[in-house]
């Protein structure tokens, strides 16, 4: 690992856990073991060792979302696979972290939240789609509005108050939230196979600890 991307990593860590806004480059240079000089020999400012930090979030969301969304041939494994992946970056992207990039960084934290809508759109529209012809989902619904309402939610959860950072609550409810989401498009057909997926899905994820 180069200095600069264990800069970056330490940066990361500190910034999810306490918020952006907490965390001065000294109290970096502390936690590194390292002088203010040595970081600033890599990044400009606070601000260009930010935009990294976003970068490697950037990066840590599109291979997750491509890992499992695209790795999988069923409709539904690919659904769960998702939801799987959005339990584990809420336990990443802690509301003070979000809060403090909303209120302080706003143009930064539109761009991530652009980027990650982007990297969900295509992909479900096709799963959707897939499932309405194989008469899984319902056809009487607009995707978009299906999109912007979930994207909402989650969005609504990333920014609620610390109080819901408790690990074990988050996963519980944010994990049924999605499975419920994607219950609510589905066919009668449709319904019967999530269930049976979803029963399987937690019985080889034990580590959930969720109980439907």
């Amino acid at each position: 690992m180069t200095d600069r991307q264990k800069i970056v990593n330490t940066a990361a860590d500190l910034y999810l856990k306490f918020g952006i806004k907490s965390i001065r480059i000294d109290d970096l240079a502390d936690e590194l073991g390292i002088s203010k000089k040595t970081i600033y020999e890599h990044f400009r400012s606070k601000e260009d060792l930010i935009e990294s930090v976003l970068d490697e979030i950037r990066r840590f969301i599109h291979r997750g979302i491509e890992k499992e969304i695209d790795s999988h041939d069923d409709i539904f494994d690919s659904m769960l696979g998702a939801c799987i992946f959005f339990v584990t970056i809420i336990d990443k992207l802690t509301s003070s972290f979000v809060y403090t990039l909303k209120k302080y960084q706003y143009s930064s934290y539109c761009d991530l939240k652009d980027f990650s809508d982007k990297e969900l759109y295509s992909r479900f529209e096709k799963l959707v789609n897939s499932g309405i012809r194989k008469c899984y989902f319902r056809n009487d619904l607009s995707f978009n509005t299906l999109f912007g309402i979930n994207m909402a939610r989650i969005s609504g959860i990333f920014n609620s108050s610390s109080d819901f950072q408790n690990i074990q609550y988050t996963k519980e409810i944010f994990f049924l939230t999605l499975v419920n989401s994607i219950r609510g498009i589905t066919t009668l057909e449709g319904h019967k196979i999530l269930d049976e997926k979803v029963k399987k899905f937690l019985e080889d994820n034990k580590q959930l600890n969720i109980n439907i």
